[in-house]
Formats: structure tokens, C-alpha cells, sequence
């Protein structure tokens, strides 16, 4: 059965009581405890062999394979070597510094040294440049919004937060749900802001994704002093 309005308001207002952020707090330490210990992963820090200390070659591989990439694109700084043409140009930039790592078959695992190396600064700085649109847009959302506004540019950063780190570990380049999941957010939040900035004489605008129904003078997801009682009984 579907919830009414003051059905999820209600819950909000539950979960949102100084009691539950307590709760949330004291949980966190617990959970990072538990991920040193090595319970749940590979990083304990007592342990004697751990994640990257068992996979010295993998290490390696990846660290002559970002000098390869550098040194790549260092030879052709404004177009690259071509779009997807690491693959069979990388012999003629590789580095022979470990006996252990002979081949980079397996491609690229840096997106912004692989734009760089393919494309040259022609495609990195667009790229660079979007990315660093975007966090503008969610902070000033995050700042100014409120209740699920605020929250959907929380979830938006920490994405793109993530995105950000894993690029430099991974070639995001053929990660389609990555990409797609990003822009969509970032798509999102924009939006959001575009509403917050219409004129507050607008009446009977909708919001842009929970779809409901603002009041005149209103350009945010707060409602009005007599709409935020809770009827929870």
C-alpha cells in the first residue's frame, strides 16, 4: 500500500530525532574498527600479508604502466596517439625498469593519463573542465537546499567523490554504468538548482522530481509553518 505524504514525513521526522543521528555516529567508528581489523577485508593492519604486500606484481605493473601512459602523452601532448590506440602503440613508450613487468596487454588504468595518452590536452581539459563544473553545482545545492534537496546533492558528492578516486585506479573510459550514473546525479542536482533559483512569484510550480505541488512564494521543498506539523498518530 502506497505511503501518503504525512506517512513519509513522519518517518523523516522519526529518523531525523537527535537519538537516531546519535545512533548513526556511534556506528560509524564501529564500522571503520571492523574494516582495519581485516574482518570483512584484505587491510588488516597487524597482519603480516596484506592486500598489496601479497600483489607486489600488480603494484608494479600498475606504476610502470602510469609511466608509460605519462611518457605517452608527454611525446604527443595536443592530440594523443588516437582514441583506443593505446593498446598497440604502448611498445614504443615503455619503460623496461622491472624485469617482473614485460607487456601492457591488458590496456590502460589511469582515465586522465589514458585521455591524456589518447587524445591529448584537446580532450583531457574538456574533460577536466566538466568534472570541475560539477561540484560547484552540488555544493551550492547542498548549501541552499533543504530535506531531499539537500540530500540528493549529498549523494551526488559522495559519487562524484568516488568517481573522481577511482579513475585514477581504473579507465572509466568503458565503465558505461559509471559514466551514465554520474551524469544522471549531476543532471539531477542541476535541476534542482534551476528551481531554487525561479522567481518566488511563480505559483503552482512542481518540483523537479518529487513532483509536488509549491505554493506561491515558495521555491524550495520547505513547506509552509502550518504544513510541518507531523500527525503521527
Amino acid at each position: 500500500m502506497p505511503l501518503s505524504d504525512d506517512d513519509r514525513d513522519c518517518r523523516v521526522h522519526l529518523c531525523n530525532q537527535p537519538a537516531c543521528r546519535v545512533g548513526r555516529l556511534r556506528a560509524l567508528p564501529g564500522g571503520f574498527i571492523v574494516f582495519l581489523s581485516g574482518a570483512a577485508s584484505h587491510l588488516s593492519l597487524w597482519e603480516q600479508h596484506t592486500l598489496f604486500s601479497k600483489r607486489q606484481q600488480t603494484v608494479k605493473e600498475r606504476w610502470i604502466n602510469n609511466l608509460t601512459t605519462l611518457e605517452m602523452g608527454k611525446a604527443n601532448p595536443l592530440f594523443g596517439v588516437g582514441y583506443g590506440n593505446f593498446k598497440t602503440e604502448w611498445p614504443k613508450y615503455f619503460l623496461d625498469i622491472d624485469p617482473e613487468v614485460f607487456d601492457l596487454t591488458d590496456g590502460n588504468h589511469n582515465t586522465f593519463l589514458g585521455l591524456f595518452a589518447e587524445v591529448g590536452l584537446v580532450g583531457l581539459i574538456p574533460y577536466l573542465l566538466i568534472l570541475y563544473h560539477m561540484f560547484p553545482v552540488g555544493l551550492r545545492v547542498y548549501r541552499k537546499g533543504e530535506g531531499f534537496d539537500r540530500e540528493f546533492a549529498l549523494i551526488f558528492l559522495l559519487a562524484g567523490i568516488s568517481y573522481v578516486v577511482g579513475a585514477n585506479f581504473s579507465d572509466y573510459r568503458n565503465a558505461q554504468l559509471c559514466n551514465t550514473t554520474l551524469f544522471l546525479l549531476f543532471g539531477t542536482v542541476a535541476r534542482i538548482e534551476a528551481h531554487m533559483t525561479l522567481p518566488t512569484h511563480r505559483s503552482g510550480v512542481s518540483h523537479p522530481v518529487s513532483g509536488r505541488r509549491m505554493r506561491p512564494g515558495l521555491t524550495s521543498t520547505a513547506r509552509p509553518a502550518e504544513d510541518q506539523r507531523i500527525p503521527c498518530s
